[in-house]
């Protein structure tokens, strides 16, 4: 992704910085060549890009500044201000009414963020003044000039490297890295510290000297035509493709930056479920066992009812929102519209149903437990109507305390039961292309919400990964782990069922379609569409999942070689079980927050 980014930069800084070059040698008319400049970097505010028109701007009023100093200095040039008449003042005010509209619209950025742009503009502008400088003269003199501008741009992308959040907000995947930056008491960027990645700052200096000898070349092909009095065909030929593949980048860019994909039109529901689901996340938001991960497994019989007791205001909400439509509003063009905070209520949701589970299953309600535990299922996939890939993930955490507790009911539950919640379980299953429409959904809401960066960022993920970029395929990830211990589930009841009416287990899976499954189970992580691994044993039978790792280790529990929670959805290796999986008495975790608790855990609470 860094040599996608890098390659964006030196094109469109190249551009720039030969028109900028162009208008400032020009023997036309200032503001013909002042106005050419300003339309050519206003097209940025199309997308909109005003950071970006500010750095374009900044790159040109430095090399136009620094070749007028060298042209006085070296050459003695002096203006000839007496020439500019009364026309010149009111021309002078349409380039200014143009920028005063322009910063009307700047967006609120922090100080961090104007100096990191400022710096970026200027940076670009001092290596256009190099190349301006490398391109003039002989071609003999080019090469050592070459030479010389390439030390000094390199000098000058060391200064860039501390100050810089722009290129790590774009390339840092997994860094606590946005746009615009916050500050971080007590770090310094870059090359002296902070949160950035080394290899990823140094691209700058590549970034730098590309550009200025581009910018070099641009000038000396220039020069070669202004001075040559035959064979300028060939020279405007070879111009012609130098400023196709300079441009190119640029240009393809700016098409895909101000063509966004289009938000997708969804029919309002009459009666929209979901505000009874947040009325009753507010409520469970007080829930006893909220502070730990083993929540309610810990509590004595008489803790829980009374913790249920107090959530039945809560309880009836639920049941209400669950019996209609719900669908989450989303609002495509506001990054505020995603409030994470109100998401991860709904999680508490889940815990309230699986507390009132665990007390039914005490008390020998059987029935009662299986209904709660159904619940926050179906809470889950409540959540996931038309949402994103935040709503989908905390909607598998929802459904993973459900999916917990139906496995440990399963062996006291009449055939009939198992039968039922088989039923329900097969129609919350995730259905063929639901798992791309969250990720489409997303890209969406990123290249609307998050304006022109994150759009950016979302097609240099596309273009540097189109099968998937880090988080997409961790969800999809998600999906399938959702999918298949909806799977495992739906056969150990089944196989329950089969127990209870034959006293033994079946030597395959076959042998439970069509009286108990319609068809045998398929484990979403077999790339073969196998059906999900069993082995009959003479004390009971192995069933799993091959898991994220997509290898067969025999039933294997996941393994923790990455030292990462197995809880999450980034969790690999080791085959998938739900005796494992769905331990009894997980134990706690100290470290625990419920601030930072976002819902994403599958299983366990």
């Amino acid at each position: 992704m860094e040599l996608a980014l890098s390659t964006i930069l030196v094109s469109c800084f190249t551009c720039v910085g030969l028109l900028a070059l162009l208008a400032a040698t020009s023997d036309r008319h200032w503001f013909l060549r002042m106005a050419t400049f300003l339309a050519a970097i206003s097209l940025t505010l199309l997308i909109p890009a005003y950071e970006v028109f500010v750095a374009f701007a900044i790159q040109g009023l430095v090399a136009a500044n620094c070749l007028a100093a060298y042209r006085w200095l070296v050459h003695g040039y002096r203006p000839n201000l007496s020439r500019y008449r009364l026309a010149d003042l009111l021309l002078a005010m349409l380039i200014l009414s143009l920028l005063f509209a322009v910063r009307a619209h700047l967006p609120e950025l922090n100080r961090l963020a104007w100096t990191n742009v400022v710096m970026i503009g200027g940076v670009a502008g001092l290596a256009t003044c190099i190349g301006g400088w490398i391109g003039c003269g002989s071609i003999l003199r080019v090469w050592a000039r070459g030479l010389c501008g390439l030390a000094v741009a390199t000098l000058l992308a060391l200064a860039l490297l501390p100050n810089d959040w722009f290129f790590i907000s774009m390339v840092s995947q997994g860094l606590a890295v946005s746009w615009p930056p916050e500050p971080t008491p007590g770090s310094i960027n870059g090359i002296f510290g902070g949160p950035q990645e080394d290899d990823i700052m140094w691209s700058w200096v590549g970034v730098t000297a590309a550009t200025a000898l581009l910018i070099g070349l641009g000038a000396c092909l220039a020069t070669a035509i202004s001075d040559a009095a035959k064979s300028r065909t060939a020279l405007w030929g070879i111009v012609a493709v130098f400023a196709l593949l300079i441009a190119n980048p640029a240009v393809v860019t700016f098409y895909l930056l101000a063509t966004p994909l289009p938000i997708p039109h969804v029919d309002p529901l009459d009666e929209n479920g979901y505000e009874q689901l947040v009325a009753a996340g507010n409520i469970a938001e007080n829930w006893d066992f909220n502070a730990t991960l083993d929540g309610y497994d810990a509590a004595t019989p008489q803790q829980l009812e009374a913790a249920v007791v107090k959530m039945a205001p809560a309880y009836e909400l639920l049941a209400a929102g669950l019996a209609k439509p719900t669908r989450i509003p989303i609002d495509y063009e506001s990054v505020d519209s995603l409030d994470v905070l109100e998401i991860t209520k709904l999680r508490n949701l889940a815990r309230i149903c699986g507390g009132r589970g665990r007390l039914a299953q005490v008390e020998g309600r059987t029935d009662d437990a299986v209904n709660s535990y159904l619940d926050a299922i179906r809470l889950g996939a409540a959540l996931r109507q038309d949402a994103l890939m935040v709503h989908a993930l905390v909607g598998f955490g929802c459904a993973g305390t459900g999916m917990r507790g139906l496995y440990e009911v399963r062996e006291e539950l009449t055939v009939e039961r198992c039968r039922q919640a088989i039923a329900e379980l097969e129609r919350l299953e995730l259905r063929p292309g639901e798992a791309e429409g969250f990720l489409d959904r997303d890209h969406i809401w990123t290249q609307h919400a998050m304006g022109w960066h994150g759009r950016l960022t979302q097609l240099l993920s596309d273009f540097c990964e189109p099968d998937w970029g880090f988080s997409d395929s961790g969800f999809i990830g998600s999906c399938q782990q959702y999918n298949a211990e909806n799977a495992l589930l739906r056969t150990e009841l089944a196989l329950a069922a089969f127990y209870r009416e034959h006293e033994t287990y079946p030597a395959q899976l076959a042998g439970l379609v069509p009286t108990y499954l319609a068809q045998t189970p398929v484990d979403p992580f077999n790339h073969n569409g196998q059906a999900l691994p069993y082995r009959a044993k003479q004390d009971g039978y192995v069933l799993y999942s091959l898991g994220r790792d997509r290898d067969d280790d025999g039933g294997d529990e996941e393994s923790d070689d990455s030292e990462l929670d197995s809880n999450f959805w980034y969790a690999e290796g080791g085959d998938l079980r739900l005796s494992i999986r769905y331990t009894p008495d997980p134990p706690v975790n100290e470290d625990y927050n419920e601030d930072d608790d976002y819902g994403f855990g599958t299983g366990q609470e």
